[in-house]
């Protein structure tokens, strides 16, 4: 009996070391989700990308984001409707496709929405009254791009409590202090006086890590399975121990099977012994908890993955979602206004109280709805009257061009025949 079992440990050491030498190396899962890894809070450039290249949930999100802040396009807002402002307005909007202002949008909102920065290089012309274009750059902060900062390590500030400009690092240069007139710098989330953007897929990282172990755990389930470890019974009960020359020669018998692309190997066991096979989990049996850890990655997102059961849910889910969208608009168009359209208007030398207000066109085709019909009951009962401006303005948000006085003044003179 020793004899017997001691061929089976000897069968099953070396089976294992053959097993690891002829069977292809099982997929290894790319995230290690350890505790101290779980925890951290500092993300580097490359981990986000590869959330967003592995992680559909995040490729997702960051690219619906991108596209409904920027897919509806933007339009100049006049100050007033004086002849000037108007001018301000149409000149704005023709150097806006010169430069491609347009494409410039897409890229920064999408490092945005991604790494929580944004940020690119403006390029001016020789005497520097005129921008020409951008340059982005790799939101790799401190790594590649940071602010300047003092000895102590402190971000320097102009008068105005801003950051006085950044350093630009390259393997092909050295260090290049520019001041923050040469770049364009967008942030969704920061802390109270911090310049640096947080990333909105921060809060996902953990689920998506945890997510990718599950289904990467799985896989190797399902891939151990497809490559089975063959058992050999040898012997009945008239001859219950076989011999050691019996046992190589089945043993070699088996090694040299050749199947094709693997070689089948086996281990030889009396008959009397048995080794039952763990199963993997079914998709069944991980896909609830699978589905929680996807659904919780919308949430910062304010994506909402319940089923409406009423059409009026469905409308207050898509319309908290739409104003959602409406606030991030706000929020870069308010640093483009600042960085980009101000000081074009600066170096140009515009009269700056007749700048247009740069504008996103909103998502909401529900909130713009429900905006058409507060301001057609307001004009009903005469709590507003006929506007050019207010005209002209709602022409801009539904991407049409505006009116001019002379059109729009003879549009009031014939209405006014009709009635």
């Amino acid at each position: 009996m020793s004899r017997v079992l001691g061929r089976i440990r000897s069968l099953l050491s070396r089976r294992s070391i053959r097993l690891q030498e002829k069977k292809a190396t099982p997929a290894k899962p790319l995230f290690e989700l350890k505790g101290s890894r779980a925890r951290e809070v500092d993300y580097s450039l490359r981990e986000y990308q590869l959330f967003y290249q592995l992680d559909e949930v995040i490729f997702y999100l960051v690219n619906s984001t991108v596209e409904d802040i920027t897919g509806q396009g933007f339009y100049f807002q006049p100050v007033d409707e004086s002849e000037k402002a108007v001018e301000y307005a149409r000149e704005f909007e023709k150097w806006s496709r010169r430069v491609n202002l347009q494409r410039m949008l897409e890229e920064i909102v999408f490092d945005t929405v991604l790494t929580g920065n944004g940020i690119q290089y403006i390029v001016y012309n020789k005497g520097m009254t005129e921008i020409l274009g951008f340059i982005p750059l790799v939101p790799d902060f401190p790594n590649k791009i940071d602010f300047i900062r003092d000895s102590n390590r402190n971000i320097v500030l102009d008068e105005w409590g801003r950051p006085k400009g950044y350093v630009v690092k390259s393997n092909l240069t050295d260090e290049v202090e520019l001041p923050r007139r040469f770049f364009v710098h967008t942030t969704l989330y920061t802390f109270p006086r911090g310049f640096i953007g947080i990333s909105p897929i921060k809060p996902l990282v953990k689920k998506s890590l945890i997510k990718m172990n599950i289904e990467d755990s799985y896989g190797e389930g399902v891939f151990r399975e497809g490559y089975p470890f063959y058992l050999v019974y040898v012997g009945n009960e008239s001859y219950p121990t076989p011999t050691e020359e019996e046992l190589e020669k089945i043993e070699e018998a088996m090694l040299s099977t050749d199947t094709g692309d693997e070689v089948r190997v086996g281990v030889m066991l009396p008959y009397w012994v048995r080794v039952e096979k763990s199963e993997p989990a079914r998709v069944s049996e991980i896909s609830e908890t699978l589905e929680y850890f996807q659904k919780s990655q919308y949430i910062p997102f304010r994506m909402s993955t319940a089923e409406a059961r009423s059409r009026v849910v469905a409308e207050a889910l898509r319309s908290d979602y739409e104003r959602h969208i409406g606030c991030l608009q706000n929020r870069i168009a308010s640093q483009i206004q600042e960085q980009v359209i101000q000081r074009r208007a600066e170096v140009a030398g515009m009269d700056l109280d007749y700048v247009p207000e740069f504008k996103f066109i909103g998502l909401s085709a529900t909130i713009r709805l429900s905006r058409a019909r507060r301001i057609a009951t307001l004009a009903r009962y005469s709590l507003i009257t006929p506007d050019m401006g207010l005209e002209n303005t709602l022409r801009r948000e539904e991407g049409l061009p505006p009116i001019s006085r002379e059109d729009w003044l003879q549009s009031r003179v014939e209405k006014e025949e009709r009635l």
